[in-house]
This record gives structure tokens, C-alpha cells and sequence, in this order.
């Protein structure tokens, strides 16, 4: 009981730590609030997350993911650890493949 009532205390006391640090630059005298129009949000690769995206030269973008299936896959179907991920088209109108990794991938990734 003596060791539950000490890690409870520790954990206290980190919270109390972090939330009384100071913010590390004044809040924006521009912006004051800002929101998302969610209403055009699609979602492809449920489960795979973290999508950092570059655009090429051969005019395609290009992106990794991880822990999911990539596109076409969820969590469990192709579920890789990591992957890449190529996207052709315009933005309404475009098409996404799992370069290595993921469901359908187009190379072998184990």
C-alpha cells in the first residue's frame, strides 16, 4: 500500500511540475482562433497514422505512414510498422498506392 500511495504522490507532483511551466512564447495578438471544415475530410488508411508528405519531380507526391495497413488497409489487414505511400491526381480526383508496406503494397516489404 506504502509504494501504491508513494507512486501516486510522484504522479501528483509531476502533473503539478508540467502544468505550472510557462507557455514558451506570448500568445498571438493576430490569431485568436482558428477552426477546420471537417466536411471535406476523407479518411483512406484507417488505423495507419503520421503522414509526412512531399511532392516530386515526376509530379507525385510521396509519403510514409506507420502502424496500419496503409491505403485500402486497416489494423489489422496489411498492417505494416511502416510504409510509403505514393498519391497521383488532382486533390479531387486522385489515386493512392502503397508503395512498400501496407495492403496490396506494390514491392514485398518483409
Amino acid at each position: 500500500m506504502r509504494a501504491k500511495l508513494t507512486i501516486i504522490i510522484i504522479l501528483i507532483a509531476n502533473a503539478t511540475i508540467v502544468l505550472s511551466q510557462n507557455i514558451p512564447y506570448a500568445p498571438s495578438s493576430i490569431i485568436k482562433e482558428i477552426e477546420f471544415d471537417w466536411s471535406t475530410h476523407i479518411s483512406l488508411a484507417p488505423g495507419s497514422d503520421n503522414w509526412p508528405i512531399t511532392w516530386a519531380d515526376d509530379n507525385k507526391q510521396y509519403t510514409v505512414w506507420g502502424d496500419g495497413g496503409g491505403f485500402g488497409g486497416t489494423n489489422g489487414l496489411g498492417r505494416s510498422s511502416i510504409g510509403v505511400a505514393r498519391l497521383e491526381g488532382n486533390w479531387d480526383d486522385f489515386k493512392a498506392f502503397n508503395v512498400w508496406g501496407g495492403h496490396n503494397g506494390e514491392n514485398d516489404h518483409r
